[in-house]
This record gives C-alpha cells, sequence and structure tokens, in this order.
C-alpha cells in the first residue's frame, strides 16, 4: 500500500513540475515580447483582415506593438508584420501559412489549462 502511495505522490509531484515549467516558459511576460501568441519569422498569414475605422493595416514600430495591437482587439487571433514598411495587419484568423522572408506573424495559443 505504501509503495503504491509512493508511486502515486510522486507522480502528482512530476505533473506538478510539468505544468511549473511549460507555465513558466509559456505565460512570462518578462521573457516572452508576445505573451500568449506563437511567432513565426518569415511567415504570412494572407487574408482575414480586420476591416475597422483604421483601416486594415496599420502603422506600429515592430511586431511586439502589432501583437500588442492584436491583443487588444475584439475578435484578433493572429497578426502579420512587415518591419521594412511597419504595417500591422491584425486578423479574425490565422488561415494558412506560407513562406514569406519580409513578414513576421503570430497566432494565438490556446489555453492547455482551461
Amino acid at each position: 500500500m505504501l509503495q503504491m502511495e509512493t508511486k502515486v505522490l510522486i507522480g502528482v509531484i512530476t505533473i506538478l513540475y510539468t505544468v511549473i515549467q511549460v507555465s513558466t516558459v509559456v505565460g512570462s511576460s518578462e521573457t516572452d515580447p508576445c505573451p500568449g501568441f506563437t511567432v513565426q519569422n518569415n511567415t504570412d498569414y494572407a487574408g482575414n483582415d480586420i476591416v475597422g475605422s483604421v483601416g486594415q493595416t496599420v502603422a506600429t514600430a515592430n511586431y511586439e506593438l502589432c501583437c500588442v495591437l492584436c491583443r487588444q482587439t475584439a475578435g484578433c487571433t493572429a497578426f502579420t508584420f512587415q518591419p521594412s514598411t511597419k504595417k500591422c495587419w491584425t486578423k479574425t484568423a490565422r488561415g494558412t501559412p506560407t513562406s514569406n522572408t519580409a513578414l513576421v506573424s503570430g497566432y494565438k495559443r490556446k489555453n492547455l489549462y482551461f
């Protein structure tokens, strides 16, 4: 009986340790310039642009601010940023990623725990 309880306790500790490691990597805004998003360099998410009062694109200094804009825009789940022009496209969906060396794109990660 004691052996089984020990194995269960070790299993629970292992799971908790794994959750702490993942939440530290995924949820740390101090080390992650775009928390809650997966960022892909050299990638375009064509289409699904959010059209609003500011039009389809917004000028931002970098992809991190484009990410912030997406996080603050209702319905935004992805973004594409073009560093050479400082253009940011917020998007309702990621769509199919395609290779484009001139762009940086990101999409919201699904919450693993809730």
